[in-house]
């Protein structure tokens, strides 16, 4: 669907002077900042009327980039949270969907070119290419387990006297992944490859008394 409306054009360009930043898309705003920040995301996507992205084009050089040059922070959570949802495997099914739609931006060549360089910092170029999403959370239990098999009991989140340099972060991983696991929020499959690498009880087990 294209939406049309030139005219968005200068209201965009009256708020930016008026405020300095982009217009949110919150529902606590008023409303007319709403609408506005809901048509500049879909002139983002392509989906207005080629007058309007022309003349944004003329009139706002780098708007297409705008959300990440300091002007809206939803962008940066949301990278935050696709990054944190791919190395947990903890679902985030709207930071999920958001990076599948930067993805289908990018091949379509209509992704800003600050963007694409934000996630390429933050997620790594990889981030372009489907892969499998389950890699991640198969990577974090092999380390765990092999953290495991070499101090003999599981890493922990907070200790004074870390066995290697990683615990902390291990532990982190997999305190959180214990969590969604009891709270529900574990997708299965990706409960059962941990329970294959950690073996049943990972979710519950006592990290161990520290001498």
């Amino acid at each position: 669907m294209v939406v049309r409306g030139v005219d968005r054009v200068q209201d965009y360009v009256t708020f930016r002077t008026a405020h300095g930043r982009e217009p949110s898309a919150a529902r606590t705003v008023p409303g007319a900042e709403r609408t506005l920040a809901l048509w500049i995301g879909a002139a983002r996507r392509g989906q207005v009327s080629r007058d309007a992205l022309a003349l944004l084009d003329r009139t706002v050089p780098g708007w297409r980039d705008a959300g990440v040059l300091g002007l809206n922070p939803a962008f940066r959570d949301l990278v935050r949270r696709a990054a944190t949802a791919l190395d947990t495997g903890v679902r985030d099914i709207e930071a999920e969907r958001w990076l599948a739609n930067q993805r289908r931006q990018a091949r379509a060549g209509v992704l800003g070119a600050a963007r694409a360089a934000e996630l390429d910092k933050a997620l790594s170029p990889a981030w372009r290419a489907d892969r499998d999403p389950n890699q991640p959370v198969r990577a974090w239990a092999v380390r765990v387990a092999a953290f495991r098999e070499q101090h003999g009991l599981l890493p922990r989140r907070r200790t004074p006297k870390p066995l290697a340099p990683d615990e902390h972060r291990l532990g982190h991983w997999l305190a959180n992944t214990a969590l969604a696991a009891r709270q529900g929020t574990l997708l299965a499959e990706r409960r059962a490859i941990i329970d294959t690498v950690l073996g049943p009880g990972w979710d519950t087990a006592r990290r161990g008394r520290r001498g």
